[in-house]
Formats: C-alpha cells, sequence, structure tokens
C-alpha cells in the first residue's frame, strides 16, 4: 500500500473520455444546485427539522456579530433549541443574511397540534400566510431564503468530493466519476437537506471531505498539504455538529497507519502531530468556550454524555435496548434516502426500492469483478476504511439514540455516508461492462432522478402544505342534497357554520378502535386568535371517552385566515379510550375553541337555525363504547337477586341502601345482563304503589341517565343502572310494592316480563321489594327476591 494510488485497471483505449464525463458530472452538480435551489424556494418557511431554531441561532449571529449564549435558549416555540451548537455553519449563513438585518419583529405561528402519527394534526409544524411568504419576500423570509442559499451553495460544492472519491475507488474511470456525482447530487434528501437551514448539509460535506482525506493520508507519502487539511477537516467538522466526534476513531486508526509506515523520526510523527495539533487548537478553543458559559465541554446532550462517562461498559451494555437496533437501521436506510418536513412528511417505501435496486445493482456488480478477480488490494482497502469510518458515523447517532430509548436513526444525522455510498454503487454498476450502454443509462439516471425529485416537491410536499379539503359552494350543496353528509345546522358565534356530518367508522366500538367521522364546514368570517376543532366523544356524565383537537383542515387553512363564504370537510380520527363505566353510549360533540393555556380553552358560543343558544360542545350523533378483553372487568354482585326477565335482558338484581327517609330520594341500582337487542329506545318505569297496584309514587326515566339507551343494548353486556325514586315528604306510613319494567315511551307499551322460573308476569312488571314507612318517617325497603351478600 506503500506508493501513489493505483492506475487505472481499465485499458486505455477503452476508458472514458475525460472531458465528456466531467461535463456529465457538472451536468449533474448544475442540477442539483437547480433542484435545491427550486426546493428552497418552494418548501414552506420552517418545515423543516428545526429550522426556526437554526435560523434563530443564524439571526442572532447576524444581528449581534457575535455566538449566542450556549446556556440560554435562542427560542421557545419549539421543543429543541439550538444555541449549543457549534458555530461554524450559522456563521456561514449569517454572512448574507446580515445584509438583509430583519427588523419586521416577525412571529412564528406554531401549529401545535401537527403529529407524526396518523396525521389529525397535520404535518405543518408552522401556520403559514401565503401572502407574507409568497415572492418577493422581504424582512425575515427574505433572510430567511437567503440562509437556504448558503445550503444550497455547500450541498453543490460538497460534490466534488464526490467526484474525488469516485476516482479514488476507479482511478481514470471518469463515467463512474459522473455516475456517482449524479446519484450523490440528484439524492432526495441530499437535495431537500440541502435546500433549508440546517447544519446538517455542512457536516455531510465534511464527512464526505474526511473520507476523501483518510485514504489520501493512509496511501500516499507523507504531505504536509494532505496532514494540514485533514486536520482542518476534522476541526472544521467538529466546528459544525458534535456528531463530528465520529470521525475522530478512523482518524487516529490512519494516522497509526502513517506511522507505521515511516520509519523516520521525524517524518513519522509530522502527520499526527499536524492533524492533532490543529484539531486540539480549534477544537480547544471551542471547548473553552462552551466551559466558560455553560460548565460543559459538550453541552449539546448532557444527559447522553453523563451516561456514558459516568458507567461502566458492562453496565452501559445492559442498559441498551439492543432491540431496537433493527427497526433505527430500517429507518436510517429509508431516511437517508428520502424524507421531508420534520420527518413526517413521506414519500413512501416505493421510493426507498429504488434506492435499494440501485444498491443492489451495484453489489451484483462488485460481485462480478470480485469472481474476476478485477478488484486491487488497494480497493480493499479503502473499502475497508470507509466500512470502518461508516461503522463510526453510523454508531455515534445509533448510540445517542438508544440511550434515549428511541427506535430511529435519522438519515440526516448520516448524510455524510452518501457521498462513498454513491461512489460505492457507481463503481459496481461499472462492473457489468455494459459500456456501450453507459450513455444511455446516464440519460435515464438523470432523467429519472430530477423526475423523482420533480415529483416528490410538487407531489408529495407541496400537495401536504397546501389547504386540505377546500370544495365549491356547488360541491358543498351537492353533498348535502344527495345525503352524503347528514345536514345539521350549527352556528359558532359569526365565524362558522357546521352543515353536515357522516360516520365511517361503526357506530358498534370498542376501546382502542378508532372513530371516523367527517364533518362539513361553511366558514364566515376570520377569526383570531387561532381556534382549533375539538371533537369529542362524551360518554356517562360528560367523562371524555376520546378526543382530537386540530386546527381547521389539518392546520392548513388557520381561522385567522378563513374567508367568508368558503366550504371545507375535513375528517376526523379519535381513539376510544376506557374513561369510565362500560358499556355505554357515548355522543360525538364538536365545538370551536381557543387554547389559552395546555388543555384549557374557550369557547366560541353555539346557537342552532334559530338563534337559540345550545351547548358550546355540540352533540351530533350516538355511538356505541364497549369494553374489549383487556378492559372487560366483573360487576358485583347486586345486594338483591331476582334473575327476572324484561324483554331482551334480564334482571340480576338490585342493590339498594337499607333505609331513607322520606323527603329523601331511594337509590336503585339495577344489575342488567342484556340477551338479546331492542328495537328502540325503552324507558324505565319505577312504581311505587298502594294495596290496589295504583301508582302513587312514580320514578321513570331513560337507562343509565340517558347514557346508555336500550337501543345500544347488544346480547352479553353486563351493566349496572342508576335510578332515583323520590319518596314525597307527606308520604304516609304503610307499606308500598315496589314495580319496575321497561315501555316504549311512543306507545306507552311494557316489555313482557317473565320471572325467574321463566313463568309470564301479569302486568309486565317485576316486583322489585316492599317499602315500609314507619311513624316517624323512616322507610326501609325489603326485597322480595333472594337477598344476597351485601
Amino acid at each position: 500500500m506503500s506508493g501513489s494510488v493505483s492506475p487505472t485497471t481499465w485499458d486505455e483505449e477503452t476508458a472514458p473520455d475525460r472531458e465528456r464525463w466531467t461535463r456529465w458530472a457538472l451536468a449533474g452538480a448544475v442540477l442539483h444546485f437547480l433542484l435545491a435551489l427550486l426546493f428552497s424556494a418552494v418548501v414552506p418557511p420552517w418545515e423543516a427539522h428545526d429550522e426556526w431554531a437554526h435560523y434563530k441561532y443564524v439571526e442572532y449571529v447576524a444581528l449581534h456579530k457575535r455566538l449566542p449564549p450556549p446556556d440560554r435558549r435562542l427560542t421557545t416555540e419549539f421543543e429543541y433549541d439550538e444555541a449549543n451548537q457549534p458555530p461554524l455553519y450559522y456563521i456561514l449563513a449569517a454572512i448574507p443574511v446580515a445584509l438583509a438585518l430583519p427588523h419586521d419583529d416577525y412571529e412564528i405561528r406554531v401549529n401545535p397540534y401537527a403529529t407524526t402519527g396518523y396525521g389529525q394534526g397535520g404535518v405543518n409544524m408552522a401556520l403559514h400566510d401565503p401572502e407574507a411568504e409568497s415572492f418577493p419576500w422581504r424582512g425575515t423570509i427574505l433572510a430567511l431564503h437567503l440562509a437556504r442559499l448558503v445550503s444550497v451553495l455547500l450541498g453543490t460544492l460538497g460534490l466534488w468530493f464526490t467526484w474525488k472519491l469516485a476516482l479514488l475507488l476507479a482511478p481514470g474511470q471518469y463515467d463512474v466519476a459522473a455516475w456517482a456525482v449524479i446519484l450523490h447530487g440528484l439524492t432526495p434528501q441530499y437535495i431537500f437537506i440541502g435546500s433549508v437551514v440546517t447544519n446538517d448539509i455542512l457536516l455531510a460535506v465534511l464527512t464526505a471531505a474526511t473520507f476523501y482525506l483518510l485514504v489520501r493520508v493512509a496511501l500516499e507519502p507523507f504531505s504536509w498539504r494532505l496532514s494540514f487539511f485533514l486536520g482542518a477537516t476534522l476541526a472544521l467538522a467538529l466546528l459544525t455538529k458534535y456528531l463530528a466526534l465520529a470521525l475522530l476513531p478512523p482518524a487516529l486508526i490512519v494516522l497509526v497507519i502513517a506511522i507505521t509506515r515511516h520509519r523516520t523520526g521525524r517524518v513519522r510523527w509530522l502527520a499526527p502531530l499536524t492533524v492533532g495539533g490543529l484539531i486540539l487548537l480549534i477544537g480547544g478553543l471551542w471547548g473553552y468556550y462552551n466551559l466558560r458559559h455553560t460548565g460543559l465541554l459538550l453541552p449539546r446532550d448532557p444527559y447522553a454524555i453523563e451516561v456514558v462517562t459516568t458507567r461502566s461498559l458492562p453496565e452501559l451494555l445492559q442498559t441498551l435496548p439492543w432491540t431496537h437496533i433493527p427497526h433505527a437501521l430500517k429507518y436510517g436506510f429509508r431516511t437517508i434516502w428520502a424524507s421531508f418536513g420534520w420527518g413526517n412528511v413521506d414519500p413512501g417505501v416505493g421510493e426507498t426500492g429504488i434506492f435499494l435496486l440501485l444498491i443492489l445493482g451495484g453489489l451484483g456488480g462488485w460481485i462480478r469483478d470480485i469472481r474476476r478477480k478485477r478488484v486491487s488490494p488497494q480497493t480493499w482497502f479503502i473499502l475497508g476504511l470507509w466500512a470502518l469510518t461508516a461503522f463510526f458515523v453510523i454508531a455515534l447517532p445509533l448510540l445517542r439514540e438508544l440511550l434515549h430509548r428511541g427506535n430511529i436513526l435519522r438519515g440526516r444525522y448520516v448524510l455524510g455516508l452518501l457521498a462513498p455510498l454513491s461512489a460505492w454503487v457507481a463503481r459496481g454498476w461499472a462492473g457489468w461492462g455494459l459500456r456501450r450502454w453507459a450513455h444511455v443509462g446516464t440519460w435515464g439516471l438523470t432523467l429519472g432522478l430530477t423526475l423523482l425529485n420533480l415529483y416528490n416537491l410538487f407531489g408529495v410536499i407541496t400537495p401536504a402544505y397546501r389547504p386540505q379539503g377546500l370544495l365549491s359552494e356547488a360541491q358543498a350543496r351537492h353533498f348535502l342534497a344527495d345525503q352524503t353528509f347528514h345536514p345539521t345546522y350549527v352556528r359558532f358565534d359569526q365565524a362558522a357554520e357546521l352543515r353536515g356530518y357522516r360516520l365511517l367508522s361503526p357506530p358498534d366500538l370498542q376501546v382502542g378502535e378508532w372513530l371516523e367521522v367527517e364533518l362539513l364546514w361553511h366558514v364566515q368570517a376570520p377569526l383570531r386568535p387561532d381556534h382549533a376543532i375539538l371533537v369529542q366523544l362524551l360518554g356517562r356524565q360528560e367523562r371524555v371517552y376520546g378526543l382530537t383537537v386540530t386546527y381547521p383542515a389539518k392546520g392548513t387553512y388557520p381561522t385567522h385566515l378563513w374567508k367568508p363564504n368558503t366550504w371545507f370537510v375535513e375528517r376526523y380520527w379519535l381513539q376510544v379510550h376506557p374513561n369510565g363505566p362500560l358499556p355505554t353510549g357515548a355522543r360525538v360533540a364538536v365545538g370551536l375553541a381557543f387554547e389559552y393555556e395546555k388543555d384549557h380553552f374557550r369557547y366560541q358560543p353555539a346557537y342552532d337555525q334559530a338563534g337559540r343558544r345550545v351547548r358550546d360542545l355540540v352533540p351530533l350523533l350516538r355511538v356505541r363504547v364497549a369494553a374489549d378483553e383487556e378492559h372487560r372487568y366483573p360487576l358485583p354482585s347486586p345486594l338483591c337477586a331476582i334473575q327476572a326477565r324484561v324483554g331482551n335482558a334480564r334482571l340480576l338484581g338490585i342493590t339498594y341502601p337499607r333505609y331513607r327517609r322520606v323527603g329523601q330520594s331511594l337509590p336503585i341500582d339495577f344489575h342488567w345482563l342484556v340477551e338479546g337487542s331492542f328495537a328502540g329506545d325503552r324507558t324505565l318505569f319505577l312504581h311505587l304503589t298502594d294495596a290496589t297496584g295504583k301508582p302513587i309514587v312514580t320514578g321513570d326515566s331513560l337507562p343509565v341517565e340517558g347514557d346508555f339507551p336500550t337501543s345500544l343494548w347488544r346480547a352479553g353486556d353486563r351493566f349496572i343502572d342508576p335510578h332515583d325514586l323520590p319518596l314525597p315528604p307527606d308520604l304516609p306510613p304503610g307499606e308500598y310494592p315496589l314495580l319496575a319494567g321497561l315501555y316504549d315511551p311512543t306507545t306507552g307499551e311494557r316489555e313482557p316480563v317473565w320471572d325467574a322460573a321463566g313463568h309470564p308476569v301479569p302486568g309486565r312488571a317485576v316486583r322489585l321489594g316492599r317499602l315500609t314507612v314507619d311513624s316517624s318517617g323512616k322507610a326501609t325497603l325489603e326485597c322480595v327476591g333472594s337477598p344476597s351478600e351485601p
């Protein structure tokens, strides 16, 4: 491995024309620049990982001409702040931003309901005003785009290292180098990260440079120039992001190799002294700055650093969730190719398939060359060194993720691997020997990836932030006319009308299942501050069995941008939770509210079509909620067992207090076991009669206080149904039979009743017991059934 890089393994007469393939590589770089520039202009502001926080760091440097204190936050709008990041990227981005010097008092509008899960709250982490964000840009928005331009330039310049890496792997094969540049430059994730404000793009460029310089230092004779560039690159990487620490172990290994190759005392130490000196000088200054302000050498992730430095290796290995690694690596593979927004705009697994096919094709070419013995020892060394470096580049962010019990490896953290990977894939495809098709393949690769990126921008990213569900008035009225939506009318002050709804999930739900409902809205006027739409599943005693809160149209049509006489339809999902007794009936209720504190809302007043005030959370439709196996708990036995059948339900018994006084209510809990469904809703009657059977006290009411009507009863349901019988203060002393049953409130017809032996009961009423009232007004209920243990 001593000496210079070996010459090409291809015959000179078949070697590709350098000038022609150089033009292809330049074309790939220009395409990357243009696409990244287009992405930077089209992707809405702040819709990238922590872009607001990254920008505020840039803005601080531009305005104050100094670094922000790393021990204080620059932003509070989102969870993460970037003030304690190394400064290099932000200094570079601040140069053009300083020319704009925004003084427009810009305030970001955060979408607190955005989610990376099932997407109910939308994917937009910020609320967007198209007029304020449109070209020509002004103020803060202009400054943002100037900072994004720095990322575009950095990503484009980084492709030079891809060209050099490919030529290291395939000396003299300029077609391979051109393919590598095209593949790397047109990778969707590289374009996206290179079009927004983030230090990840600079780290990716410096990581690629490190890959290149490590090989040069390891294989070539000692050079002050190479040693200086390697040390400077590593130092600059450490000034970009703490993940650059992963580059130090392979650098140390390369320096050991350099020492062993040079036997003379003076030369053998020049490379490590040069590299180490630059790292210690530049990194030491930054470390001193951190210690001075924070007391920590690396203040970015103190928890992870504390765990690594305070636990022994065996203890650390035992605490890591190793089972998370397969999912993390799978996620990292997907997102190093394509992932947009805050990682919540997913182009789909199909695009990952393209990446996989390119890699498998390259692997096949390598296998073919290996079998033909066309891979030199030096090439094996380069691949080994790259693999070793890649291991550390992956291991550090993966370790950090595992320390936080996470299970994803974000592709942007290892974006620097794309350059050597692209060179490896391009060299592998060259191994197939299809040189006559080289230009056709290059055209196909370039055109295909260009179209893929345009599709990602205009077919995936842009629609995700466009206002969702907007309808013309004709479409909305057609939906109402053809009963696509059940017509309703609720007016929320002067802002909006709820005009229709439809249930898209079954009306019978179990815990853990999802209720899905669509609402049709008619906007009347803008509403400030921004209000959210609340959809709740309200069960017994107003208990919330499900809830979703979102800004209108998944956050893409906030109320401050509402335009009069517009319509939109929106779908909502609510997961059912076991927040009370089950089974039960529950109503889907809707409100329009402003969240002034966490989970505290101020509702817009609601009115019906006649202008009457109704409750702020307007109930629309009723569903049934039942327990799943996990939440199906046994109920206590009744105090008094009865075992009478009433219609399609069995009254197992009742529970009641031993005595009450006249003037009070007598609470009675009915224990039901449902054996079949009911055709409609029934009312429970509770009658205190005289000796002739004439009711003298009645307590008719709906089952479970109206929260669980008989139309929702299903075979197998077992529940407790509370009722109250008022005892008049003038109830005279005596003995009074207590009867109960179910009847149709429309017709008054009672449900048939059978006793415990299965015999029909005349009068269709269950005799519960006898109420005895003494001269002091004390009322005692005696059950006629079989008393159970209380």
